[in-house]
């Protein structure tokens, strides 16, 4: 009877020790996965800023705008930087709603993409 309880508690501690091994597996995954789709504080200053200048110089090309734009929320996704830009609240605003910014690092190309093609590039 006791080596039977002997090796119950071993094979317990053996499940037990291989459930916490995948567990920690998974977590290390999931932030590794977090840090691939996050940007840095550095590349939202000086990509994301730099969206948001271009977006409202275009913007001003279009006629006049009121409001400013902001730098919303980044991430990474297919190799680039994507920075959310929120548009001034105008009329123009209204009407096309938030762009997003892409930022391809080796090219040095930014796109803006704003209605149905933004899908393309939301992080969820």
């Amino acid at each position: 009877m006791k080596d039977a309880l002997i090796i119950i508690l071993l094979a317990t501690n053996a499940v037990t020790g291989f459930a916490f091994y995948e567990l920690e597996k998974k977590t290390s995954e999931e932030i590794l996965t977090l840090k691939s789709t996050s940007t840095t504080s550095a590349e939202r200053d000086i990509y994301g800023n730099s969206c948001v200048k271009w977006l409202a110089e275009e913007g001003a090309k279009e006629g006049t705008r009121t409001g400013e734009f902001y730098l919303g929320r980044s991430w990474r996704k297919h190799g680039q930087l994507v920075f959310e830009v929120i548009s001034p609240q105008d009329d123009i605003g209204k009407a096309r709603g938030d762009a997003l910014c892409t930022y391809d690092i080796q090219s040095g190309m930014m796109y803006s993409y704003t209605g149905s093609s933004r899908s393309t590039w939301l992080f969820y």
